[in-house]
């Protein structure tokens, strides 16, 4: 479902725009691609230009943008006219970083390649980042998602926690590194043995890096 989605909503997109740019999704959609987590109608991504107009197609709405500013406020108006258009809501931003006040390190580089469609390269945000925004909100549908796919992608307590207390220390000064820190004890103690077996020692991670 998400994988139909995704190539329904950009595969649309890349009829339009004229110029490549680069996406990397995030949220319940790139959950669902690579740890099957609940059913989505929605899609969060980043998406930033990466070069000049390439051809003469002009973008929606028959104006033709001459610099940045506009190609972006365009983009923006193309984005939400394709969203109406097939029913799927969207959530995105040119740097998603800026959506949590915990940071996200360096998450571009870490993307995962997903499909190029046309001028567009499609990716996705690497599992193990995509469990920040996961731990920072920390809603019952976000534990159940990190679950699944922390199980799904085996991936591994110590390199994971380890990138939890480095995007933690990166982060800065807020109510929301307390909270930030208190869900992952809460989540370590509460599904470590769920997740990686009944030898998962909670305290002895937690202590190991310094949470």
């Amino acid at each position: 479902m998400a994988k139909t989605l995704i190539d329904l909503y950009f595969g649309e997109l890349e009829k339009i725009i004229p110029y490549p740019v680069e996406v990397i999704v995030t949220g319940a959609a790139a959950g669902a691609v690579f740890g099957r987590v609940r059913p989505t109608m929605d899609i969060d991504f980043e998406i930033r230009i990466t070069d000049e107009v390439s051809d003469n197609r002009e973008l929606a709405f028959e104006i033709k943008p001459i610099n940045q500013e506009e190609r972006e406020e365009i983009l923006s108006k193309t984005l939400e006219a394709i969203s109406a258009k097939l029913g799927i809501d969207i959530n995105y931003a040119e740097d998603i970083s800026r959506w949590s006040m915990i940071d996200y390190l360096d998450y571009r580089e870490k993307a995962v390649p997903y499909k190029k469609i046309g001028k567009i390269n499609i990716k996705l945000m690497s599992p193990p980042y995509w469990t920040i925004g996961k731990i920072s909100r920390y809603l019952e549908i976000d534990i159940n998602d990190l679950i699944k796919v922390i199980k799904t992608k085996d991936l591994n307590p110590d390199t994971l926690i380890d990138l939890w207390r480095r995007a933690l220390k990166k982060s800065p000064l807020s109510l929301k590194c307390g909270e930030f820190r208190d869900h992952i004890k809460h989540f370590v103690h509460a599904y470590g043995k769920k997740i990686w077996g009944k030898n998962f020692d909670a305290e002895h991670m937690l202590r190991k890096h310094d949470l």
